[in-house]
């Protein structure tokens, strides 16, 4: 296994605990919005927990997308859609198969400018 898979392995982990509460409920998750590119086709965000525990880091292993050091935060390259969106149903795809997934995952996100 690469350090890379390691890496990957290793966020999953920790995600599936930080994620879930002890009845295997969704917690509600903050993405915070920090930066935008002058061409406006990447943006840097910022992920937390509900009691505002940093799990930037994590997503970005586990998604294996790029880490801006400038703004600590998750770059997310594209446009035309919601990006924080985006992020979200990757990380869920990665750790919740798709007919096991919540109603109302995408609920679950609190958007802050």
């Amino acid at each position: 296994m690469t350090k890379k898979e390691q890496a990957k392995e290793q966020a999953k982990e920790y995600l599936l605990k930080q994620l879930f509460d002890d009845q295997g409920n969704l917690k509600k998750i903050h993405v915070i919005f920090k930066h935008v590119s002058p061409s406006g086709m990447t943006r840097v965000f910022q992920v937390y927990t509900q009691d505002w525990q940093n799990l930037s880091w994590n997503f970005s292993q586990l998604l294996g997308w790029g880490w801006d050091k400038n703004w600590m935060g998750i770059k997310v390259t594209g446009g035309g859609m919601d990006m924080s969106f985006h992020m979200w149903d990757c990380v869920l795809r990665e750790l919740i198969p798709h007919d096991k997934r919540p109603e109302d995952w995408q609920n679950l996100l609190k958007f802050h400018a």
